[in-house]
């Protein structure tokens, strides 16, 4: 038995064996206050909310109810799911150490077998000496590229030095083709005399061999057919006398013409160049870009005009051609083809100088006065245009423009001479880095960091180009780009006022409607003229009578702007007419 000890405290908790049997003198334990009362569990993320949550503080997800389960939130499932995805199953740390070490084991051997190799291959036959660095930044991303020159070979030395001697200027290095045209988005035009059809002999182009290629086979560049090439037609009048046989004296370089024709254009286009051969004094070479399916209309109808006009001029009909990794993207750019101008100095390599115009406009001037400016340029200037606007209050660039524009609102590229072989050597200054880049290299990273700000597409781009190289244009007068915008709410453009309108602009269609009658009443008199009607009687008298019709527009107000200069232009043309047609 168990004596009794009077110092002996029986334990505050029964023994196991003793069942639930408590003192009944002994006072009940006072539970210990919990630190969680009022708090509850996130049945989601296991968060402890306050009592008085009624969501999750961190999931969002409403405290449940008995009779209400709670409900977690979607979008975090979504991202708990995705972020599981992604997440690597840990590994042992003892595991992982073992792996480490037998990594570095592995690799030791190696190293000290080619401890004598250098890690990095070297570059050869480069001159480090002449790094060019050039910083290339197309929305938030930026890349450096560093150019080289190549090292001179010794058995090259005598050609550099003899070229440095005739040019008076060192060689250039080839630079970095940024954005550089895939081989056959741009083709080169190859001529070769080939009988095309028709009355004697003309000139055509023939497809460049592909390098690699074997004879014979296809281009897959050009078009399907066999005898694509027919379509590129240029007429070519023989400069041997048909008699004789004696050579002439070399003639004098025609003035270039280039225009772009897609859709319904394609009596505009026509109209526009039976105004500019019917004025023009010297030989002119049209260069028309059209969709293959003009082509055989382009042809017929200038075929189709009487010898004396037709021995003023020859032409080349050409496929629209973009640059093929963006071409899609190039053609929809504001309306179909605009574009097409920007790449005619990439295109049109052996020429010098152009003149390109849109299909919408009449000359009612010579081509040669506008051509005589290209011997106004300076050494720095490429380009000439017209303003945008004389007005700025009622400009569009300065009140409405994203972007960049030349001088205070604008230019306006319906009327554009370019000095193109100044333009494929020039390094153009840019806001995208930090030194010039080529033309080719300018116009994709341009078009990819504005073409979310631009309206006018390619005008724009233009505008964006001489912004920052504002002395390589020539800016000439109004009246040489002459547009609705001129005369809509009175007579703003000086130029035409004192000496009358050289070319008409009838852009936004004033041509085929009736908002503007007075640039319509202009077009029709020169697309049903007939060559070798007398100008003056057959075309002058009937327009200025149909002008007189419209005096209840402002530009119709303005009407003898309009025939000041073509008055004189058509005089010129009855004095030269030969007799007898």
């Amino acid at each position: 038995m168990m004596s009794k000890d009077p110092q002996y405290t029986p334990p505050d908790k029964p023994w196991s064996g003793m069942g639930d049997k408590r003192s009944p003198t002994r006072p009940k334990r006072q539970p210990k206050p919990s630190s969680d009362e009022g708090f509850w569990d996130c049945s989601v993320c296991t968060y402890k909310n306050t009592a008085e949550a009624f969501k999750c503080m961190m999931c969002d997800v409403r405290k449940g109810t008995s009779t209400r389960k709670p409900r977690p939130v979607s979008q975090l499932v979504s991202q708990q799911q995705v972020t599981q995805q992604f997440v690597l199953p840990s590994q042992p740390k003892k595991e992982k150490k073992e792996r480490v070490e037998r990594e570095k084991s592995d690799r030791e051997p190696a190293l000290k077998k080619n401890s004598h190799k250098k890690m990095r291959p070297r570059l050869k036959n480069i001159d480090r000496s002449s790094a060019q660095h050039l910083e290339v930044t197309v929305g938030d991303l930026t890349v450096i590229i560093t150019d080289f020159k190549e090292k001179a070979k010794p058995s090259s030395t005598s050609a550099t030095s003899s070229s440095t001697a005739s040019t008076g200027r060192p060689p250039q290095p080839e630079r970095l083709q940024l954005g550089k045209h895939r081989e056959g988005a741009l083709p080169k035009l190859v001529y070769s005399d080939v009988p095309v059809g028709g009355n004697g002999p003309k000139r055509g182009f023939i497809p460049p061999r592909v390098p690699g290629g074997r004879r014979g086979a296809a281009d897959k560049t050009g078009p399907r057919s066999p005898h694509w090439y027919n379509r590129y037609i240029m007429r070519q009048r023989g400069q041997v006398e048909a008699g004789g046989g004696s050579v002439q004296s070399r003639p004098e370089p025609p003035m270039h013409l280039a225009v772009v024709a897609c859709g319904e254009r394609l009596e505009e286009t026509l109209t526009m160049i039976k105004s500019a051969v019917l004025f023009s004094i010297k030989h002119l070479y049209l260069h028309i870009f059209a969709e293959d399916q003009l082509h055989a209309s382009f042809m017929e109808a200038l075929e189709s005009w009487p010898d004396f006009i037709r021995s003023k001029f020859n032409y080349t009909v050409y496929s629209i051609s973009f640059p093929s990794e963006n071409a899609a993207e190039w053609k929809k750019l504001f309306k179909p083809c605009a574009s097409q101008r920007l790449f005619l100095p990439l295109i049109l390599k052996d020429i010098d100088s152009i003149v390109y115009v849109d299909s919408d406009i009449l000359f009612l001037q010579p081509v040669d006065r506008l051509w005589a400016f290209l011997s106004q340029f300076n050494s720095s200037q490429l380009a000439a245009m017209a303003p945008e606007h004389e007005e700025p209050r009622i400009a569009w660039y300065n009140r409405f423009a994203r972007h960049p524009f030349y001088g205070r609102t604008g230019i306006n590229s319906g009327v554009m001479l370019m000095n193109m072989t100044r333009m494929r050597t020039m390094f153009f200054k840019n806001d995208m880095t930090s030194v010039g880049l080529r033309w080719e290299e300018l116009l994709m990273p341009l078009l990819q960091k504005y073409k979310l700000n631009i309206t006018w597409g390619d005008q724009d781009l233009l505008n964006i180009i001489f912004h920052y190289n504002p002395e390589s244009l020539l800016e000439f007068p109004c009246q040489w780009n002459y547009r609705p915008d001129h005369c809509i709410y009175g007579s703003n453009c000086a130029s035409a006022e004192e000496d009358g309108i050289y070319i008409l602009h009838g852009n936004r269609g004033v041509y085929h409607d009736h908002k503007q009658p007075a640039f319509r009443a202009i077009y029709e008199a020169i697309r049903k003229y007939s060559f070798g009607a007398d100008p003056v009687t057959s075309l002058l008298d009937p327009l200025e009578e149909e002008l007189l019709k419209t005096t209840h527009t402002y530009c119709g107000k303005s009407h003898p702007l309009f025939t000041k200069r073509l008055a004189h232009s058509l005089t010129n043309i009855s004095r030269k007419a030969p007799h007898g047609r």
